[in-house]
């Protein structure tokens, strides 16, 4: 509530309100300035302040909430030009004392190549770049967004929170020089998929899961659009195999694609719910095929080769043991969380080690060992933290004190990953491994650093369910079959 307690305070208040409703109506209003005079009984003692700069910073924050939520950018590239323009002025009449502002001439450039490679679903271009080693469009926007935030932050500390959420948007796209059928690749694929989805873009969304999917596991001649390696003989290959694999997955892929295509000229067009169904279980099966990934142990140690989940196991893998009748549910709310969609992709909790390992079993799998979580988390380098050996800031863990103090979706903090591209295995949920005693490793959210180091571990009784316990799956064999017992989502 914002409580103006005398009226003459009102007025500015009623000012702004009116100007951007005359801006919301009319987009292509003539340019606004506002300026202020305190008055004096002496004209030439009464200063007036330029006041525009605040009317844009309320402009560019509107557009970038609507860039934010649509993926277009006109109106932010506009505001920020504006503001640019503000600033450069303000530093030319006060002399050119200081440092010439810049960030937002920057800013402007990379936002409009952002989207312009969203909008039109650039995939190369906006998360792996137009050739090896060239930045993508989302690192490069992210990378002007943290260099420049010491000048925002000194001339227009308001924007601070709104680039905060832009970063959020590209940060998960980031490839850092991996292609799309990398780990890597596929995580920025299935976020950018996300994104589409959340925006109620169904055809980007469903074109994204397909070629995304179709993308797992190709090298660049087949996985790397726009890139000199890239070869179409190669991608129909990889078509083919993808095509092949998937089965009855590729048929529900099609139907999606086919019914947006055809704009709903059917006898009986699909409803919109319909699509979020589709799309959420796909989403669900390609994330769940990507987070197997395999973890081979040292050439010199005497143990063989296993297959680990890359992440821990979350709400949506486990509810369909639940439904099949293979596990309990999680205990107290956490059963509430199990089926809401909120919750979908975090780490499933309040489950006993029992359940646990009944849960491993029906994919096929078992709990890790303690040590080969170790080496999972770990490497051969002795590392401190799976990242290594630098202390924690807000981009490696879900852990104290930066973290919101609970669980986070998996994989939320890529620049924590393990020598293998393990996520979250420090900080988020502890998690069981399968050694005689009842021994958790990892840490959890509400953990500080050292508590969330490789080297920690906790026991527990053999009926605990915690609300920071998880698990992951590990198996020492491929058998795709039992890896991955879910029917395909129904047709």
């Amino acid at each position: 509530m914002l409580d103006i307690t005398h009226g003459f305070r009102s007025q500015p208040f009623f000012a702004a309100a009116c100007i951007q409703y005359v801006q919301s109506i009319n987009p292509g209003h003539a340019n606004i300035r506002v300026v202020y005079a305190e008055y004096k009984p002496q004209p030439a003692q009464s200063p007036i302040w330029e006041l525009t700069t605040f009317l844009d910073v309320l402009a560019w924050s509107r557009d970038l909430m609507l860039m934010l939520r649509t993926g277009q950018a006109g109106g932010i590239v506009r505001s920020t030009d504006a503001i640019n323009k503000s600033l450069m002025k303000r530093w030319r009449d006060g002399g050119r004392a200081g440092r010439q502002p810049r960030a937002l001439g920057l800013l402007k450039r990379d936002l409009e190549a952002f989207s312009g490679d969203l909008t039109t679903i650039r995939t190369g271009s906006l998360l792996i770049g137009r050739s090896r080693g060239q930045h993508s469009s989302a690192e490069q926007l992210v990378e002007t967004l943290d260099a420049t935030r010491p000048e925002i932050a000194e001339h227009l500390p308001a924007l601070l929170p709104v680039l905060d959420q832009l970063r959020a948007m590209a940060g998960p796209l980031q490839t850092r020089g991996h292609g799309l059928g990398s780990m890597q690749g596929q995580q920025a694929l299935i976020a950018l998929a996300r994104l589409y989805r959340s925006m109620g873009r169904y055809s980007e969304a469903i074109s994204v899961v397909r070629e995304g999917w179709i993308s797992y596991g190709g090298s660049d001649a087949a996985a790397g659009p726009g890139w000199r390696a890239y070869r179409r003989e190669e991608r129909q290959a990889q078509e083919t195999r993808w095509s092949s694999e998937v089965g009855d997955i590729r048929r529900t892929v099609q139907e999606v694609r086919n019914d947006i295509q055809h704009a709903g000229f059917q006898s009986q067009p699909k409803e919109p719910a319909w699509f979020n169904a589709r799309l959420d279980a796909l989403l669900e099966r390609w994330q769940e095929t990507v987070d197997a990934v395999p973890v081979t142990l040292s050439p010199d140690s005497a143990a063989p080769a296993y297959w680990m989940t890359r992440a821990p196991i979350t709400n949506a893998q486990y509810r369909r043991a639940v439904t099949a009748g293979v596990c309990g549910q999680p205990a107290g709310r956490h059963a509430e969380r199990l089926m809401d969609p909120q919750y979908a992709h975090h780490p499933v909790v309040q489950v006993t080690r029992a359940d646990a390992c009944a849960y491993a079993s029906w994919v096929g799998g078992r709990l890790p060992t303690d040590a080969e979580w170790t080496w999972a988390a770990q490497g051969s380098d002795g590392r401190r933290w799976p990242w290594g050996n630098q202390r924690h800031d807000e981009t490696r863990a879900n852990c104290r004190p930066h973290g919101p103090g609970g669980t986070t979706p998996v994989g939320a903090y890529p620049q924590g990953v393990s020598p293998h591209h393990m996520v979250d295995m420090a900080g988020n949920v502890w998690e069981w491994v399968a050694d005689g005693a009842y021994v958790v490793r990892g840490g959890a959210f509400y953990c500080d650093a050292a508590t969330t180091g490789i080297a920690a571990r906790l026991i527990y009784g053999a009926d605990t369910s915690g609300y920071h316990i998880g698990f992951r799956v590990v198996w020492d064999r491929l058998d795709a079959e039992r890896m991955d017992p879910h029917p395909a989502p129904d047709r």
